[in-house]
């Protein structure tokens, strides 16, 4: 928080979700003063992301995936794969929140999960959608079991 005294004499206050973070503020840009039942509001939708909890992350479900019956169930060399590529995922999307996941405007995972990289086209393209495929299949498990 930091205290202004303006040039007209009227003290501000300007609120702000953490150092270095977001101003807290009303729809018209205006800084919610201290007091404003808006404040407490507006820090917690700031704050949202910022400190999430790991069982409301991707790592959960992945997790939870490699011991169940459905994955276990797999043949070895599909088990062996989807193994190698929940690696994949977890390492580019482990720590992603739920509400991430869920929020429509950043559907741009599936972008993403398709990067290029060094490797050739064709062989890229065979990974990407193996690995999307494992994605898919472990996100329908979570989906039934009601993990995420």
């Amino acid at each position: 928080m930091h205290k202004r005294v303006l040039s007209n004499g009227k003290t501000v206050y300007y609120c702000y979700a953490w150092r270095g973070g977001p101003l807290l503020k009303h729809s018209d840009g205006s800084p919610i003063q201290p007091g404003d039942p808006l404040l407490i509001r507006a820090f917690a939708e700031a704050t949202k992301d910022r400190f999430v909890d790991p069982s409301e992350t991707l790592n959960k479900p992945i997790t939870e995936y490699r011991t169940s019956t459905d994955f276990a169930g797999k043949a070895a060399k599909t088990w062996k794969e989807y193994d190698r590529y929940l690696d994949l995922i977890r390492d580019e999307f482990g720590t992603m929140s739920f509400a991430v996941l869920q929020d429509k405007d950043t559907w741009r995972i599936q972008g993403m999960a398709r990067r290029h990289g060094g490797e050739t086209a064709h062989r890229r393209l065979r990974v990407d959608d193996a690995r999307e495929s494992a994605l898919v299949r472990q996100g329908s498990w979570a989906h039934r079991s009601q993990c995420m």
